[in-house]
């Protein structure tokens, strides 16, 4: 079962991105609105997803299948999707983490690839995972994950609009299919775009701080974070 997400294309950020700026694209204030989400999300691991997957004796490149219009930036751990481990692999009878040995994460390819403890599977046909990961939209995704405007938006908009200013402000004018436009700038303008660029930088980090210390939360249940989970890779059930 795959939980669904609202989602919003990029021209609800263009308004705030423009405001002030002569002869704004929106188009471009549209792209910029993606690439400064591409760079937060990734940054900051703030958008995750729960992925459930089945891994079996001499099956350790497992695919990922991440929603349309995003692509799977970091892994941020792996949970058992049953009962505890119990075997002698060193994870402790009463741990709900089984040694699965090392888990490395293929951007590239989207894929996880694992190098299993043999002696997880003894007695074992397959071993049941949540592996939790971060995720950010893709260069030609059309929309998003509302999650990022309504968590996010004061920051990805303050690094959109300054990325457009210092860009479009450098070569004075830039081409859209609607014809030419121009962005007469001054320096106190782009003064102001380098301040609010670095106040992006820092909200950044600010989140990816935010995101480690949420991990350390102690529950007794495996937590499901905003976003949903993608499904199973799977079955033996």
């Amino acid at each position: 079962m795959v939980e669904p997400v609202e989602t919003c294309d990029w021209m609800r950020w263009t308004p705030e991105i423009e405001v002030g700026i002569e002869g704004a694209s929106t188009d471009m204030a549209a792209s910029y609105a993606r690439r400064a989400a591409i760079e937060f999300a990734e940054g900051s691991r703030a958008l995750r997803r729960v992925i459930a997957l089945t891994l079996r004796p001499g099956n350790t490149r497992i695919p990922l299948f991440p929603f349309e219009g995003e692509r799977v930036v970091g892994l941020i751990n792996v949970k058992s999707a049953t009962s505890p481990c119990g075997c002698p692999c060193g994870s402790g009878g009463n741990s709900h983490i089984p040694r699965v040995g090392t888990v490395q994460l293929s951007r590239a390819r989207q894929e996880l690839v694992f190098t299993p403890v043999d002696s997880c599977f003894r007695g074992k046909e397959c071993v049941h995972l949540l592996v939790e990961v971060a995720a950010a939209p893709t260069e030609d995704a059309c929309d998003h994950d509302i999650y990022l405007y309504e968590q996010y938006r004061s920051d990805i908009t303050l690094g959109a609009r300054a990325m457009m200013i210092k860009e479009a402000h450098a070569v004075g004018t830039y081409k859209t299919y609607r014809g030419t436009g121009n962005c007469r700038g001054d320096a106190m303008l782009m003064a102001q775009a380098e301040k609010d660029l670095a106040r992006f930088r820092k909200a950044v980090k600010t989140a990816q701080v935010d995101a480690v210390f949420a991990d350390q939360v102690n529950t007794s249940a495996v937590p499901i974070p905003a976003g949903g989970i993608y499904g199973s890779t799977g079955g033996c059930w």
